[in-house]
């Protein structure tokens, strides 16, 4: 993943859903979703003092429920950028009366309870001469 991420000619979105697909084979637009991580993902050096002080526990889907996550979390173990992302269906940050605590201890101000899904168009074509 990391080859992929420094590619020069691969644009890596992660925690994204791809919209809409229009045009056609060589020439196509696509419309992306990069969904709020609610952690700024160029700042956060993953030091976990968020996780550590998280209160929520909740199935962790990637392990199929048989264990538990934080409702701030890691993704995957070896997550591309490495960075933490935050569930807010199960956080009680985006009620900072009820909690706020990664918020808190977060020395880099990462932390974003407005962060909001970003929409990515993009334009592009392909013809099989271009591998590399």
């Amino acid at each position: 993943m990391m080859d992929v991420g420094r590619h020069p000619r691969i644009k890596l979105l992660t925690y994204s859903e791809l919209e809409e697909v229009s045009g056609y084979v060589g020439n196509f637009k696509v419309k992306v979703r990069k969904k709020a991580r609610y952690v700024d993902e160029n700042e956060c050096n993953a030091c976990a003092e968020c996780f550590k002080v998280c209160p929520v526990a909740v199935p962790d889907e990637f392990q199929q429920g048989f264990s538990s996550r934080k409702a701030i979390y890691m993704q995957l173990p070896q997550a591309v950028p490495s960075a933490y992302v935050i569930n807010m269906e199960d956080c009680l940050g985006n009620n900072p009366i009820a909690c706020g605590k990664c918020l808190e201890v977060c020395e880099k101000k990462c932390i974003d309870y407005d962060a909001q899904d970003e929409f990515i168009d993009r334009a592009g074509t392909f013809h099989p001469s271009h591998r590399s």
